[in-house]
């Protein structure tokens, strides 16, 4: 396996290949990286210059039913460092509460859906660690989009946004972009320290029509992916469709890596973001955007319909 990772490496998203095209605006961030480049880690050999100081959070799809030990192993083995643990594919549901799980020195918290018995999204959030849910930001369409927002309180009255995020295989991409382009409007709008991580099920290595509308739209509103190599293996493929985005002020203080771990196909992703109280908030322009959704294209075609076009028409003015 681990020859097989070294392999995978070398098979890189690299914001070059994407910024050196012609993308218009976004030419003044081409020379926009990471601190460095993500590399495959051994849980064991996780130490410096991988945990210097700074905010760590860690991102995995894993079912906490399974893989509720190796959380904690996790956890153990990073000295409790970490401070937020993004969970996707949770499994919380009614049947399998929260309640049943417990890690120590943590809170964990979850967008359970009811009786539903996949998806759920959940953060295991470090005590120490001041936060408050923004239900007014989060979001869940069953079988479309899951979103779970948290807002990390600081000292410097400049909050941290946390976002997780989960597309559900086969779901409309079309109808999840549109989505994901309004909370990412939203959160961008008034906040400069934002973090947007989860599965996305785009592959950042494949850059085709579908998952180059997801770049584009994150990249439009300046959000970088911090991870460059595959994160989910199996015998037969190995994508990125797990990541993680910090806005544009975060990136050259940021890094991700990926750690080799056997409890989900899906690997756990341990970002480091660095001098997060140097970030001054930059007030931006409100920009209104048009909500491009089918129901609102009718609505659009028909009140055009109904309007008198007579006047036009009957017009004999050719200039």
């Amino acid at each position: 396996m681990f020859s097989r990772l070294l392999r995978l490496e070398n098979n890189r998203f690299s914001l070059d290949n994407i910024l050196s095209s012609d993308v218009g605006s976004l030419s003044e961030f081409r020379d926009k990286q990471p601190a460095r480049l993500s590399k495959y880690v051994a849980l064991d050999d996780v130490s410096a210059p991988i945990m210097l100081s700074g905010f760590q959070i860690l991102h995995w799809n894993c079912h906490l039913t399974t893989s509720h030990e190796d959380i904690v192993d996790i956890i153990n083995k990073l000295d409790s460092e970490v401070q937020v643990i993004g969970i996707c594919e949770s499994f919380i549901s009614e049947q399998c509460p929260a309640s049943l799980f417990n890690f120590p020195g943590y809170t964990l918290i979850s967008k359970n859906q009811s009786a539903m018995e996949r998806g759920s999204l959940a953060f295991i959030i470090k005590n120490d660690v001041k936060f408050k849910v923004r239900e007014d930001l989060s979001l869940w369409i069953k079988g479309k989009i899951e979103t779970f927002v948290i807002e990390i309180v600081t000292s410097n009255n400049n909050p941290l946004f946390i976002s997780s995020v989960y597309r559900p295989p086969g779901a409309s991409t079309d109808f999840f972009l549109e989505e994901l382009e309004i909370l990412t409007s939203e959160i961008n709008l008034n906040f400069d320290k934002i973090v947007m991580m989860g599965d996305f099920n785009f592959d950042s290595l494949d850059l085709q029509a579908k998952n180059w509308d997801f770049l584009n739209v994150m990249l439009s509103f300046v959000f970088f992916p911090l991870n460059s190599i595959p994160s989910r293996l199996t015998d037969h493929s190995a994508t990125s469709i797990d990541n993680v985005f910090v806005s544009e002020v975060r990136l050259e203080d940021s890094t991700c890596d990926i750690l080799i771990h056997s409890g989900s196909d899906h690997l756990p992703l341990l970002c480091l973001l660095q001098k997060l109280s140097d970030c001054k908030i930059k007030r931006k322009n409100k920009i209104l955007r048009r909500e491009m959704k089918e129901v609102n294209l009718a609505n659009f075609k028909n009140e055009v319909s109904s309007m008198d076009w007579e006047v036009v028409y009957n017009e004999n003015d050719d200039a």
